[in-house]
């Protein structure tokens, strides 16, 4: 069992007393009680718990779902709900809001216990993918060679600092926009833009190859540069987007 702390949030006394006797009993610390949205909300962000528990029908303003919400938005914290309700448009709101696990009144140990382990290693599981994303991020950000990749949509979702120097674009600004509005590229002969070329590289079996093309600057500088096109695929061999690695030709 994973020890830890835990906010209760239940506006019945009588539950309330029940739940925190429970998590003491299964050997959890109880953190706190509090009976409204509001107070869970504001005593989650002081207590840092590594767990809430929530009423999602709360007497005040805030119902649960709402509370939960926001307790995860500002502190990351994994909600588990509690009800004694079928009502299927509260279960249908509750899925899409914060939803570690839910548990049924009367609250049963095993299923209690059972509800807390999984949020807790779920959560533990995100926080490291997001940390491992981010190192990632990091990583590719840091690369020597311009990258950028995008989806099967051709909308930008990564450049690296070397693209942002040759195109002029911010990672912020280029994220989600069309990759020819931000690598304009003209054929290296005629001078025409190549029209969708990211679309055509969806449907290559190659990972790509070489080529050099004009492309032009925000600055209406145009530059010769090299560019590897290919698709990203998954395992299946699906079509997961295109990336295009490209250099500042000597000739420019």
């Amino acid at each position: 069992m994973t020890p830890c702390s835990i906010l209760v949030v239940e506006d019945d006394k009588l539950s309330a007393k029940l739940i925190v006797e429970t998590l003491n009993r299964l050997g959890y610390t109880v953190a706190g009680h509090v009976t409204t949205g509001e107070e869970a909300v504001r005593r989650a962000g002081e207590l840092g718990p590594a767990l809430v528990i929530m009423d999602i029908v709360l007497a005040g303003l805030m119902d649960g779902i709402t509370a939960a919400e926001q307790i995860m938005s500002r502190n990351d914290i994994p909600v588990i709900y509690m009800t004694a309700h079928t009502d299927e448009k509260i279960l249908k709101k509750s899925k899409g809001a914060a939803l570690y696990g839910y548990v049924y009144k009367p609250i049963r140990d095993r299923d209690l216990q059972a509800a807390i382990e999984v949020a807790l290693d779920r959560h533990a599981f995100a926080r490291k993918l997001i940390e491992s994303q981010q190192w990632l991020m990091a990583t590719l950000r840091s690369i020597s060679e311009a990258v950028i990749a995008t989806d099967t949509r051709g909308r930008v979702k990564f450049m690296s600092a070397m693209a942002e120097a040759l195109t002029g674009w911010r990672h912020e600004q280029a994220v989600g926009q069309d990759i020819q509005e931000v690598i304009p590229l003209l054929d290296s002969e005629t001078g025409e833009p190549v029209e969708n070329y990211w679309a055509r590289y969806l449907k290559e079996e190659a990972i790509g190859f070489g080529f050099q093309w004009y492309k032009l600057r925000r600055n209406r500088r145009i530059l010769t540069i090299g560019c590897s096109i290919g698709a990203i695929r998954n395992e299946k061999g699906e079509p997961l987007g295109i990336v295009t690695v490209f250099k500042k030709s000597d000739r420019s």
